[in-house]
């Protein structure tokens, strides 16, 4: 990912059949999928890769998910960030036996973290969000898995 860029951060890319909390048809698991993370375990990688195509130009991210309100909502199933950063690896600690990312200094209430990473099982890649080398150029918007989003009520549940 380059220094600062436009980001999609979407909370339930790459869950599996039980932990898929929106309640749009469209984006849920996909059949035979394999129970492992990956943009493929359910439709919406896809879904945003084709007919919700107009999500790479930042400001049609709006248009293009207002008619699934209430069903998937900013703040709830994803989040819009315009200036993004890639964060320095000083900033954090990646854990490549167990797999964790610890930061080394706390969010603050309105910052948001998401990450994009692929890893192997038994031969198979499996490969979560996009990567600015996949060819999405600038201005263009990444897709990227959301770890922490601003919505941190205690009564928010997922989907509702």
């Amino acid at each position: 990912m380059p220094a600062t860029g436009t980001l999609l951060l979407l909370l339930t890319l790459v869950r599996v059949k039980n932990h898929i909390f929106n309640k749009v048809p469209a984006f849920q698991a996909t059949p035979g999928a394999l129970i492992y993370p990956d943009n493929n375990a359910n439709r919406m990688y896809e879904q945003f890769t084709t007919a919700y195509n107009i999500i790479r130009s930042v400001d049609q991210v709006t248009n293009a998910f207002g008619p699934l309100y209430p069903g998937f909502q900013i703040g709830r199933d994803y989040e819009k960030i315009e200036n993004a950063r890639m964060l320095d690896p000083r900033e954090y600690y990646f854990n490549k036996q167990l797999g964790f990312i610890s930061l080394n200094t706390a969010l603050n209430a309105d910052e948001v973290l998401a990450v994009a990473y692929e890893y192997t099982i038994e031969g198979h890649v499996f490969k979560i969000g996009e990567f600015s080398t996949d060819g999405i150029a600038a201005p263009q918007t990444l897709i990227l898995k959301l770890l922490k989003g601003t919505n941190l009520s205690p009564n928010f549940l997922p989907g509702n």
